[in-house]
């Protein structure tokens, strides 16, 4: 039985990571995230050699070549601008801190897209 050997195709993004210099990065290391009331859009990229996330501004072409081969899209909704009533108080920072004591994995949380859920008010 002869063996058939499958040639896997991968689609890279040529881009420079402000560490490594001029890196190739797969699709799938890559997210556009499109601005919904600008509609402008950032390349948002994992480096796969030292693995830093990054940003880099999408102009309108690059934007519709890489939604054509498939890149994940991330829409940033902006929510309405509320005003700040002051100063942050003490007790607001003491909250705050006493939330990021809470959390077991914060270089998770770093390197998540995800936010964290909110735990303080």
């Amino acid at each position: 039985m002869a063996h058939t050997q499958r040639s896997e195709h991968i689609s890279l993004v040529r881009t420079t990571c402000w560490t490594c210099g001029v890196i190739e990065v797969p699709l799938h290391n890559v997210v556009l995230r499109v601005d919904e009331e600008t509609a402008t859009g950032n390349c948002i990229v994992r480096c796969p050699l030292c693995l830093a996330r990054f940003s880099q501004p999408a102009c309108d072409a690059m934007m519709t070549a890489l939604v054509a081969v498939g890149v994940e899209i991330s829409l940033v909704v902006t929510p309405g601008a509320t005003p700040i009533d002051g100063e942050l108080t003490l007790d607001e920072i003491e909250r705050f801190v006493d939330a990021l004591h809470g959390e077991q994995d914060l270089v998770r949380l770093v390197h998540s897209d995800d936010p964290p859920p909110a735990t303080y008010q």
